[in-house]
Parts: C-alpha cells; structure tokens; sequence
C-alpha cells in the first residue's frame, strides 16, 4: 500500500507550484513588455521599416507609409517591386535573390522608387535577413534620400556651369594644390604655352628661374 504524502510534502508541492504559476505570470509580463517596446520603436522610427517575403510587402511602419504615400492596408500585400523605378528593377531583384541564398551583396545600396502619385524618389535601403510568421523574409530599412540626391545634382550642375565658366575665361586660371597644378583653365595653358592638361600634377617651380617657392 502506497504511503499517503505528508502534510508538509503536500504543503511543500502547492509551494512549487505556486512559485511557477508566478514564474510564468512575470514571464508572461516580461514578454508583452517586450513586445510593446519593439512595437512603439518601429512604429516611432523615423526611418521606413519594411519586411518582404516572397516578393511582397508583408508589413510597414509607419515612417514607410507615409513617404511612399499608402496606408499600410494599401502596402500590405503590394509587390515590392512595383514600387521601383524601371531603372534599377533588375539590380534591386539581382541584391534581393542573392541576399535570400546568402551569397555576397552590399549591406546597403539606393535605388529611384515611386510613390502612390507616381513621383520618383530616392531610397537608401539596408535589408537584413529574418523571418516572418516562421518563414524567411527580408527586414528593410528605407530612408527617403531624395532631397539629399536632388542637392548633389543641383552641386555636379552648378560645379559644371562654374567651371564652365571659368574655362571659357580669357584670364589664366589655376587651382594647386600641395604646390602642385591641380587644374587650369584654357586660358592658364595658353599663357603658359602649353597643351591642357600637360600640367596637372607638376610643380610650378619648374616655370621660373627662381627659388621662390610658390
């Protein structure tokens, strides 16, 4: 016959099992904290935050709706590659499979992009590899660069009138550097008597009888 547990055994069980039911319970908490966390900090990013599995959007925050101008209903299911630009279809589609069989690709890279009216946008996208609802996918953080690329056009343009400029200048014109031609304009080489671009990188010292240095 099976000997009966004693009231402390008893009493020593109900303990234990108190302590993991509490144990649980804190788990429990500690894991909605968690969640809650990750939640306010996607959805407070100011960066976009995309996760694209099998082609498609499958989420984004909303930092990424608003600067491609879709609620996340109108994204969610959206092919991902609808939203690029012709242009860059082919490499973003080449970086995505390659990424997807772990081969070797750039961490980060841009690409034009459309937005809900159409407009063509700037993204700086650094995708990493993840999993979505246990399957892999591609977490992506996008930022909108477009004001950014416009400035560095507007730069190259204004660079490209000003030595324009400078080139068609009947006055002789250098830029040295480390005492050394740099760069001359059309009227530098006529006065100096030589063909342009013949100088670039030599020291001037060799255009003068003197040891001034210069």
């Amino acid at each position: 016959m099976t000997d009966k547990p004693s009231y402390e055994e008893l009493a020593q069980k109900v303990e234990d099992l108190e302590r993991e039911v509490t144990m649980l319970k804190e788990g429990k908490q500690a894991l909605e904290a968690s969640e809650e966390t990750y939640r306010l900090v996607v959805e407070k990013a100011p960066d976009g935050i995309g996760i694209i599995q099998g082609g498609t959007i499958q989420f984004s925050n909303p930092a990424l709706n608003h600067f491609i101008g879709f609620s996340q209903e109108g994204l969610q299911g959206r092919p991902f590659f609808e939203l690029i630009h012709p242009d860059d279809r082919e490499m973003v589609s080449e970086y995505y499979q390659k990424r997807l069989k772990g081969e070797e690709v750039p961490s980060g890279y841009s690409f034009k992009a459309f937005d809900r009216n159409g407009a063509a946008k700037w993204i700086e996208v650094k995708p990493v590899i993840g999993s979505w609802k246990g399957k892999p996918a591609t977490i992506t953080f996008l930022s909108d660069i477009t004001l950014r690329k416009e400035a560095e056009e507007l730069l190259r343009d204004s660079e490209a009138a000003l030595t324009a400029i400078l080139d068609a200048s009947p006055i002789g014109i250098g830029l040295l550097r480390n005492r050394k031609m740099a760069w001359g304009n059309r009227g530098m080489y006529n006065l100096l008597g030589y063909e342009g671009g013949s100088l670039e990188g030599t020291s001037l010292r060799m255009l003068y009888s003197n040891d001034e240095e210069y």
